[in-house]
């Protein structure tokens, strides 16, 4: 009998602690708690284009995230950061040092659940891969009176820049000016245009002298001595060059 009581007392023991670890279990709030998490994505572009990376943060719980501080670092051999935006009413420093855009912003109330804290807009300029480290210095929850330091997990990116140039745009044709209408050929006596000179161009002129035609086919041939006038001067001057002289 004093042995069927050892055993049912041990098995009394054994079952109370079995109950203890189970209680605490329940009772522990990080039993089941998923770790708060930061994190900037990856991308891939080729040189001569600007690629976005986000940064982002998830599993907040509350009282949500109070005060934020973290820098993306990146290596300037292979990129260059063409511009940043900070998401939550919070700030960002493209230019905060050569290899690094900081973001900085705090929030009364907390932020929980899964949101953006920014982006940061890259370019490529060499052939290969950069890292992008998230160092996170400040991410703080929003308790009244005393934030509290919240220990995310990290998740750092990169940014890989292709061999591929990027496509030029075809030149537009420059408009060619017209060239200037060229000067008629010029063969001084030949009025009627036809080549050579002969008497009939002497007629021509003499007949506009006396305003028996309007015009001359060829003005420009018409006044042999480039005088300005068409005149019966011009009409003797191809005459004598028709007879030789």
């Amino acid at each position: 009998m004093i042995g069927m009581s050892i055993r049912r007392a041990g098995f009394v023991a054994l079952f109370a602690s079995a109950i203890a670890l189970i209680i605490g279990f329940a009772a522990s709030p990080q039993a089941s708690a998923v770790d708060a998490e930061v994190g900037v994505s990856s991308a891939e572009t080729q040189i001569g284009y600007e690629v976005a990376v986000q940064v982002g943060a998830e599993h907040i719980v509350a009282p949500g995230l109070g005060a934020w501080t973290f820098d993306v670092e990146y290596n300037p051999e292979f990129v260059t950061v063409f511009d940043c935006t900070a998401h939550q009413n919070s700030l960002c420093n493209a230019g905060f040092s050569a290899n690094a855009v900081r973001f900085v912003g705090t929030r009364v109330e907390g932020l929980t659940g899964a949101f953006d804290l920014g982006d940061v807009v890259f370019e490529c300029k060499k052939v290969g891969k950069s890292a992008l480290e998230l160092s996170v210095t400040v991410f703080a929850d929003a308790t009244l009176g005393a934030p509290q330091p919240m220990n995310p997990v990290v998740t750092h990116g990169s940014l890989t820049c292709s061999d591929e140039p990027p496509p030029t745009e075809t030149p537009k044709p420059e408009p060619t000016a017209e060239p200037p209408a060229s000067e008629p050929d010029k063969l001084p006596g030949d009025a009627d245009c036809n080549g050579h000179v002969d008497s009939v161009d002497a007629i021509f002129v003499l007949q506009y002298v006396v305003l028996l035609i309007d015009e001359v086919p060829c003005p420009h041939n018409a006044d042999v001595n480039a005088d300005g006038e068409i005149n019966a001067l011009d009409a003797a001057l191809i005459l004598q060059e028709v007879a030789g002289f």
